[in-house]
């Protein structure tokens, strides 16, 4: 609702500069409360507490990002809660492949009787049975890491990683930018 909308509803058009003072003073102040009400309904308050030493060190953080400290700590949030999962090893990664050959083997079974004949229920049932396999096979030799963690060590390995990485990001920033 506009002001001169809720002007029309109080039949105050043609009031005076006054008049209309103290009505948009009335009107922010019952929009505030139906804002508010909404608010209430949609989302919950949480109140935290910090040392000051940890709150500097987010509150400096998420001034380094130019974000709140309420938006920094809702992105912190989001982001443990989507855990990336990676293979920290090169032999677990050997490991995995040798693990998955028969699984590939069983699906590829699966697609030439596809290509011969129609799929049964029961070989349905199998497919899905391999791919369930797998996505198991592959998360028991993933471990959950935060990306922060995961940049830290390959720095910690080879220390012009990051150097990698801005270029890499560089190349998708000027690229996705002559797409748009």
């Amino acid at each position: 609702m506009t002001f001169e909308s809720y002007l029309r509803s109080h039949n105050a058009l043609a009031a005076s500069d006054a008049e209309k003072a103290l009505l948009h003073a009335r009107f922010l102040r019952e929009y505030k409360q139906r804002k508010n009400a909404e608010r209430i309904l949609k989302s919950k308050r949480v109140e935290l507490s910090f040392s000051l030493e940890n709150y500097a060190e987010l509150k400096a953080d998420a001034d380094q990002l130019n974000l709140s400290l309420a938006k920094y700590l809702k992105k912190l949030i989001a982001a443990y809660r989507n855990k990336r999962y990676l293979l920290t090893k090169e032999e677990t990664l050997r490991e995995l492949i040798l693990a998955l050959n028969p699984i590939a083997d069983g699906v590829n079974m699966m697609v030439h009787t596809v290509l011969k004949d129609t799929l049964q229920q029961q070989q349905l049932t199998e497919l899905q049975n391999y791919l369930f396999s797998l996505e198991n096979l592959i998360l028991s030799k993933c471990e959950p890491h935060s990306i922060e963690s995961f940049l830290e060590a390959e720095y910690r390995r080879n220390p012009r990683y990051l150097a990698h990485i801005r270029s890499f990001l560089d190349y998708l920033e000027t690229t996705n930018t002559t797409e748009s």
